[in-house]
């Protein structure tokens, strides 16, 4: 997962995409269930899950607020990034054994703030649908020399 670019503020222009693509393990869903103790049945009961209408236990928003953070940090717009806030709607469950891909696109530049506005759309590759679309804030910290 480690990719390291680093985008400048004054690099980044209106309309910029960019995106990448993670797996969603059955080791990622279970560590995340262990780590954070949240074993509500939609996520980790199968019998539980298909009974309230899922193919099986569902992947938690948490992991992909996680492997957001890993994107802003990662791979767009890299490490002088700060997320700010995450205005997130989703649209679809996604399952263990599924690919996500996490796109951006820059919608506005605050120049003062040394921020960016990314609309963020994160789409299924397996089930072939989007599954979240949102509003990030993303802001610039100042490296000192």
């Amino acid at each position: 997962m480690e990719i390291s670019p680093d985008f400048h503020f004054d690099q980044v222009h209106l309309g910029d995409r960019h995106s990448h693509e993670y797996p969603l393990s059955e080791e990622l869903h279970q560590s995340f269930m262990a780590l954070f103790g949240d074993t509500n049945p939609l996520h980790a009961d199968k019998e539980f899950a298909q009974k309230a209408g899922f193919q099986g236990p569902v992947i938690h928003g948490g992991i992909l607020h996680g492997l957001l953070s890993h994107f802003i940090g990662r791979v767009f717009p890299g490490r002088q990034a700060l997320l700010l806030g995450a205005d997130v709607r989703y649209h679809a469950p996604s399952y263990p054994g599924d690919s996500v891909e996490i796109e951006t696109v820059v919608a506005q530049r605050i120049e003062g703030e040394r921020a960016l506005i990314l609309h963020l759309t994160i789409r299924n590759l397996t089930q072939c649908g989007v599954v979240a679309r949102g509003k990030i804030t993303v802001g610039f910290t100042r490296l000192k020399p």
